[in-house]
């Protein structure tokens, strides 16, 4: 089997580190430089998602652990998976730094099984990787913004495979991915339960969408909201 890259080579890209806080929280955490830094998706996914303190809660690609720290305001069990080594450890440093205790595992998503969880979150890679005009030459943004190591089709199946019968999965993604998600949401037998558009106060179009998905049946979609961002 191919090997991502030699992790020497990923070591030397990151350089900086910082402390941030996750907004609305007095929750800080360290960020590399290089690697994917919180944004506004992560925020507004961060508050979107709905977390009872029952709740066992997955992040798939949990990279330095911040849905996790939105999450654990609410319950105390807690799982990331990252395909990425460095995004564990950093979100280990993370999961330390606000004395929180989680379950944090170095594996592609497509490898993971576990007992079914109540919640799940994810903030995936949203460019198709042959979109050439995305394409970013560092590995770790390359990791975090392609989909070549994580395709809708294997999120969902995930999705399906992790997800308590009464679960629900909450992810950001593009507007313009829209028709295809839900394609494949109806494959694996999903329906949106929520959604909430974003928009940039200075653009036309929405730039992201928050979604809710349940499986059963489920006839009627609550549309939220929209946010501008200013």
């Amino acid at each position: 089997m191919k090997k991502v890259r030699a992790h020497v080579s990923i070591l030397s890209w990151c350089k900086k580190m910082s402390f941030d806080y996750l907004p609305n929280t007095h929750i800080y955490l360290q960020q590399k430089e290089d690697m994917f830094r919180i944004n506004t998706d992560t925020h507004l996914l961060g508050n979107f998602m709905k977390i009872n303190k029952q709740d066992r809660v997955l992040d798939i690609g949990c990279n330095n652990g911040a849905l996790l720290l939105y999450a654990s305001q609410y319950t105390n069990k807690l799982v990331g998976i990252d395909i990425l080594p460095e995004a564990i450890e950093l979100a280990k440093k993370n999961m330390e730094l606000n004395k929180v205790e989680a379950k944090l595992i170095n594996i592609k998503a497509q490898d993971f099984y576990d007992e079914p969880f109540d919640k799940i979150v994810c903030n995936p890679p949203y460019f198709n990787t042959k979109e050439d005009g995305h394409k970013n030459e560092n590995y770790f943004l390359e990791v975090a913004r392609h989909d070549k190591y994580l395709p809708l089709k294997d999120l969902f199946a995930c999705f399906k495979r992790l997800i308590k019968d009464n679960g629900t999965v909450y992810m950001v993604h593009r507007p313009s991915y829209l028709a295809i998600i839900f394609d494949m949401a109806k494959k694996y037998k999903f329906k949106c339960i929520r959604m909430k558009m974003i928009y940039d106060e200075n653009k036309q179009e929405a730039v992201s969408v928050l979604l809710a998905f349940k499986i059963g049946k489920i006839d009627l979609m609550k549309v939220e909201r929209d946010i501008i961002v200013r």
